[in-house]
């Protein structure tokens, strides 16, 4: 019931947020995550940390004169967040996606066909 408050605790960093508090119920517990669930609890950890990295990068650049690589971090942080919403509905704030021991929805196809869309993008370019 309470895992849908904590994502704004801080709006960037919301799945953080959700898998902090699960991960410290399971361990209290003492409840053994399925390796699936875990494997892309991490994936999806780690594709957040890519778009809050990306909504600093361009700012920054921006600020010390380079005006155009905002338009590039916006673009591919706007991909993740594309992921984002195909996996829980939302693209930044209340994700609701982590849950106790299980994902809150399996990831459908058009999200892994998602997936496969920006792993050719990021390969090419």
């Amino acid at each position: 019931m309470y895992v849908p408050y904590v994502s704004r605790w801080d709006y960037y960093g919301g799945m953080f947020n959700e898998a902090v508090t699960v991960n410290a119920v399971e361990k209290l517990a003492a409840v053994q995550i399925p390796k699936r669930a875990s494997y892309v609890r991490v994936i999806m950890l780690e594709l957040a940390r890519i778009v809050n990295h990306l909504l600093w990068l361009g700012p920054f650049i921006g600020d010390i004169g380079a005006t155009t690589p905002i338009f590039y971090t916006l673009r591919d942080r706007e991909m993740i967040l594309d992921l984002f919403e195909a996996a829980t509905g939302y693209r930044m704030v209340n994700n609701n996606y982590f849950a106790l021991v299980v994902l809150l929805l399996i990831y459908p196809m058009v999200g892994l066909i998602n997936v496969r869309i920006l792993q050719l993008f990021f390969a090419k370019n």
